[in-house]
């Protein structure tokens, strides 16, 4: 069939599906109506999972998703992501209104801190050392590195690269997506990219280190999803997420305070025994000032 008419703003993808759902053909039908009975969780499903559940191949999947208006099946399930934490953000609100609001800003900002600490707990269960092990000999054996991150995940990166320059590496951080491409079209094998990113889903940093690895460098990915386009295009990821991360959790939530851990935690080892005087006497004399 040809593709359905996607055109409009923001326009949800679930109503999409079922204004298109009787022009499929019977496989696509089944592909279809799967996004719609389990789009709570189908950003969190990678293809081969979508495959097996509808009895259709992969290659089905992606022409269903084509013929919806989507770029494949990373772009549907980002959009059916994107409308599940558009719905459950208003929601949310409508609780909040009903409640009446129930307590202070301040009472609510506490909450949320012992929400984000109950969540922090079952982390490092979910860490794997063999990963860490693997991320430390890259960054040590690296000639040059480059990082790359955008939005919220750029603190992230801002962060790693403070502290590699702290302990003697080249290293560079990009912001810019242009400047990404080009920065990673210049490594070489022996040199290293580290992309970040909390979805592992932002076609800029993926594009990334989709270069720079076809170049012969290796990547190491720092996400959430051990899933995502971003960490299978990695030599290394580090997965830093719990049980109940989901995708539209970090739609909704953006909280890059995992990451930020994980990151904390790489470059204090690698920081043993590394740690340069001068540097230290550099620092100290910023502090004097």
């Amino acid at each position: 069939m040809g593709q359905v008419n996607a055109n409009g703003p923001a326009e949800s993808i679930l109503a999409r599906i079922r204004l298109a759902l009787d022009a499929l053909d019977p496989a696509q039908r089944k592909v279809a109506r799967f996004f719609l009975e389990n789009s709570d969780v189908i950003g969190d499903l990678p293809i081969a999972t979508v495959a097996r559940e509808t009895g259709v191949s992969a290659g089905t999947v992606v022409r269903t998703c084509a013929d919806l208006g989507c770029h494949g099946y990373r772009e549907m399930r980002i959009l059916i992501a994107r409308d599940n934490a558009i719905r459950s953000l208003l929601e949310q609100r409508g609780h909040a209104r009903a409640d009446g609001e129930a307590g202070s800003e301040g009472e609510r900002i506490i909450a949320r801190i012992r929400g984000m600490l109950d969540m922090l707990r079952e982390l490092p269960d979910c860490l794997d050392a063999g990963a860490f092990n693997r991320a430390l000999e890259m960054i040590r054996d690296a000639r040059g590195i480059v990082i790359v991150a955008s939005g919220l995940s750029s603190g992230v990166a801002a962060n790693l690269e403070s502290r590699l320059l702290r302990y003697g590496r080249l290293v560079t951080f990009v912001r810019d997506p242009l400047g990404q491409d080009i920065s990673a079209s210049l490594l070489k094998p022996g040199d290293l990219i580290i992309a970040i990113s909390g979805s592992g889903e932002n076609r800029h940093t993926v594009h990334a280190v989709e270069v720079a690895t076809a170049n012969g460098a290796d990547a190491l990915a720092v996400t959430s999803f051990a899933n995502s386009s971003l960490a299978t295009r990695a030599t290394t990821t580090l997965v830093a997420s719990t049980p109940a991360t989901t995708f539209n959790d970090e739609l909704i939530d953006t909280s890059r305070l995992p990451l930020d851990i994980v990151i904390e935690s790489l470059t204090g080892q690698l920081g043993r025994g590394e740690e340069d005087p001068g540097v230290i006497s550099q620092i100290s004399e910023h502090l004097d000032r």
